[in-house]
């Protein structure tokens, strides 16, 4: 990679990295069970891969054996089952202690009375003294915190160079590369390997993909008013760009294209050493890395350095919030600034 590329991979892995590992310093002090003394369960439900399962478990043994008395059960799934899970269980009142939580629906989930007003516990039992005071924020819904952010990251193009060595076609710069170059590059890898190789995994599933694009053209998903703001003309290039994609071979065939995506991180193309692209978040890398055996590399959005303004974004990795209904609110939220 380019010295302007390596410094932009060590920009994204500081940011996903960073503040959870502040996170993790910062949560409460000791207890030994509820406010009368007596045992304490919290369930705790999140998302992720097979490796976030394994650190979270990890993170949940420590946490109990420095807090005699209290038992979290553990509750994961899979992004794509997680919110339908969540859902259903909020609607029966059987939400989980605590809760993973993603932008897009913390406003949602608050406004309904499904998240606990955290304010009383900050920053005494919940302690954000070491969290990033311009990221804290994002979990405020009208002064009130109903979320505490447990990282930033940014979405981002992953690239496998081993794979593009082997189909002997040169890793794109991704301060120059387009749109369109990507796809030229991506089928190029997908023909020189016979498509035992796959040039890049399915960018049409991620909304977040066309967001990028939209906001490079100096529009957004939606406007201050809520309604849509973007052009039909966007939209129409992206789906455009979705179908070349898919008859240049740059990526599968669309049967194999849902498929990798029902599979999710652990059977993505890059995990299983079958593509040389893939669209993920940069706290992402690690399961990609450890599934892959390989060493990735984190790549700007084609077009970053081109268009009207750039597309990619800081956001929060995701956050952790207590059930509005939760026993122990205050038990769970002196474990939710842990994980």
């Amino acid at each position: 990679m380019t010295a302007t590329s390596s410094s932009f991979r060590r920009v994204l892995v500081a940011g996903a990295l960073g503040l959870t590992m502040a996170v993790t310093a910062a949560c409460g002090g000791g207890s030994s069970g509820g406010d009368d003394g007596g045992p304490v369960t919290l369930r705790f439900s999140w998302w992720g891969s097979d490796a976030r399962h394994e650190y979270t478990q990890k993170l949940i043994d420590q946490y109990e054996a420095a807090h005699p008395g209290v038992t979290i059960e553990a509750d994961f799934t899979g992004w794509n089952d997680y919110w339908d899970r969540l859902a259903t269980a909020t609607a029966g009142g059987d939400a989980p202690d605590i809760m993973q939580q993603d932008t897009r629906y913390v406003r949602e989930y608050a406004e309904r009375g499904a998240l606990q007003d955290l304010t009383e516990y900050v920053p005494d039992v919940i302690r954000t003294g070491e969290l990033d005071e311009n990221v804290l924020p994002t979990g405020q819904i009208e002064g009130a915190t109903y979320a505490i952010p447990t990282g930033v990251n940014a979405f981002s193009v992953v690239a496998d160079p081993e794979a593009f060595a082997t189909a002997g076609v040169p890793l794109p710069d991704d301060t120059t590369w387009t749109w369109e170059s990507m796809l030229e590059t991506a089928a190029q890898v997908t023909q020189a390997t016979g498509g035992q190789v796959h040039g890049m995994q399915s960018f049409a599933f991620h909304d977040t993909s066309f967001e990028v694009f939209a906001r490079q053209r100096g529009e957004s998903l939606f406007a201050e008013d809520g309604s849509l703001g973007f052009t039909k003309q966007t939209l129409v290039d992206w789906w455009t760009l979705a179908v070349q994609a898919r008859d240049t071979g740059a990526e599968p065939e669309a049967s194999v294209s849902v498929e990798t995506q029902a599979g999710g991180i652990d059977e993505s193309l890059l995990s299983t050493n079958r593509g040389g692209l893939g669209f993920w978040w940069t706290n992402e890398l690690r399961a990609l890395t450890s599934n892959s055996g390989r060493e990735l590399e984190l790549l700007r959005f084609p077009g970053e350095s081109a268009q009207q303004q750039a597309g990619m974004y800081f956001k929060p990795a995701m956050f952790l919030a207590v059930s509005g209904n939760s026993e122990h609110p205050e038990e769970a939220a002196r474990s939710s600034t842990t994980w």
